[in-house]
């Protein structure tokens, strides 16, 4: 089943896959992110997962600033 956050992300990409996601400002420049990019950030992180044969109901931690990098 899949749950209804997924849903709206699949719906989102499908719909508006070249429209800015996420802007981000460092300094003076603006780096921006399209939702077909975190997409695609979502699938290179589930690769890096199954390369390390983290499955589900493994535990992690994800130490990060709060950041779309």
């Amino acid at each position: 089943m899949t749950s209804n956050l997924v849903q709206s992300l699949k719906n989102s990409l499908e719909n508006f896959s070249e429209r800015i996601f996420l802007t981000f400002k460092k300094d003076f420049i603006y780096d921006r992110y399209s939702y077909a990019k975190i997409y695609d950030f979502s699938l290179r992180f589930t690769a890096f997962l199954k390369e390390y044969n983290i499955k589900k109901g493994d535990k992690i931690a994800i130490c990060s600033y709060n950041s779309p990098q």
